[in-house]
């Protein structure tokens, strides 16, 4: 997207010289699947001061957008989203800054593979779809027939493995024989598959060339944030994150607001 199609709230935004930006993973990162309230009462004070301070915060996930909406707090309010593993990026009103998505034959092809995967679930139009084994998705729409995607945008596919092992092997096996359609990205026992050249961190990367931002800073603590650590002019993950993680970012901290109060509101 050229700069004389930016969005209006965009336009805003580069109007106020905003120089800095956070882009947070979810799941493990920001929302917690073992607190009471899911979220920290402190990183969602940090991201508030961090708002107030001029700089821009955003979600960056290998969730579609529908998948983070329904459990985001009102008390949290991005300025951009970078979902689907980078295969999209949104504003704050959620206008579409950049899409890449996946043809429906490479999409059946993902689809028809069998090796130890547990439930398939496709990212469409921003919504999620759960496919054939739907045992791990309850509350949300089945396709039997990937045809009945024929006319949407899909972004991306996610398989929920039997073990972190199978996942580990299915991703180096979909990086070899899809190399040339899509990328996978392997969180847990989870496998993100988007289209060929999207990352977190190319996400990223893009997000700061349209902004035109100074410096981007980038928070998650899976595999799957690896590109965007790297990708971040500075980054950070926690003492509880594997270690290639680790030693993907820049700087470890215990929590969101640690990396915003001891480091970027200090820059």
């Amino acid at each position: 997207m050229t700069e004389e199609h930016l969005p209006l709230t965009m336009k805003r935004m580069k109007g106020c010289e905003i120089m800095k930006a956070l882009a947070s993973d979810f799941d493990g990162t920001l929302y917690l699947h073992n607190e009471k309230h899911n979220y920290r009462e402190g990183d969602i004070a940090g991201i508030n001061q961090l708002q107030e301070n001029g700089a821009l915060f955003g979600l960056c996930t290998g969730r579609p957008l529908q998948g983070i909406t329904a459990f985001l707090t009102e008390r949290i309010d991005p300025d951009f989203y970078i979902v689907s593993s980078g295969a999209l990026i949104l504003d704050k009103k959620q206008n579409i800054l950049f899409e890449r998505c996946l043809s429906l034959d490479t999409a059946i092809q993902l689809s028809s593979l069998e090796e130890q995967i547990e439930s398939i679930a496709i990212q469409a139009d921003g919504k999620i779809y759960a496919y054939k084994k739907a045992r791990a998705f309850t509350d949300i729409p089945v396709i039997h027939d990937m045809k009945q995607l024929k006319n949407a945008n899909i972004h991306g596919l996610s398989f929920r493995m039997a073990s972190e092992q199978a996942a580990q092997e299915l991703c180096e096996r979909l990086e070899h024989q899809f190399s040339n359609t899509c990328a996978a990205f392997q969180n847990q026992n989870f496998i993100d598959v988007v289209p060929a050249g999207c990352s977190k961190g190319s996400a990223l990367l893009k997000l700061k060339h349209l902004l035109k931002l100074e410096t981007c800073f980038g928070i998650g603590d899976s595999y799957n944030d690896i590109p965007m650590l790297k990708a971040a002019d500075v980054s950070f993950t926690f003492h509880t994150s594997p270690r290639i993680v680790q030693d993907a970012a820049d700087h470890i901290v215990h929590a969101v607001a640690e990396a915003i109060q001891s480091y970027i509101l200090c820059e």
